[in-house]
């Protein structure tokens, strides 16, 4: 039987948010699980920011996902209207040699990749529960 994982949300909060959740727990002493129940977020993520802030206090207190990103929207969009068209006219590739020309199109375009890119000379075996940005491909 297939187990599937539980699909991770993202933060849905903005920066103005968390730094008056941190203001409120810094300030008024209030503890994380009132102040993430007042301001609805989780209070972990909570308490994550408010020692990264206590650290460092001109940390910026929104998440960036897009730092792990090796293309740019472009050559992602570019990669896709690629991969479609080939796809609908039979000659499709399966998901390995996807990532084989996710490589080669990052080397060709000499792109910073990931250590693991180079040693596999294709782009990882991504998990559909962490990597899914690529939602108009269809594998």
């Amino acid at each position: 039987m297939v187990r599937r994982k539980k699909q991770r949300s993202r933060a849905k909060f903005t920066g103005q948010q968390m730094t008056a959740a941190g203001q409120e727990v810094k300030t008024n002493g209030t503890s994380l699980r009132v102040t993430a129940e007042m301001f609805n977020i989780n209070f972990l993520t909570l308490r994550r920011y408010v020692l990264k802030e206590r650290d460092n206090p001109d940390a910026k207190m929104v998440p960036n996902y897009a730092v792990r990103l090796v293309f740019e929207p472009q050559q992602d969009a570019l990669l896709c209207s690629y991969i479609k068209p080939c796809s609908k006219m039979g000659f499709g590739l399966d998901t390995s040699k996807v990532r084989q020309l996710a490589y080669e199109m990052a080397v060709k375009n000499n792109i910073t990749t990931p250590e693991s890119w180079k040693i596999n000379k294709s782009y990882p075996n991504p998990n559909p529960n962490v990597i899914d940005n690529r939602r108009t491909i269809i594998f």
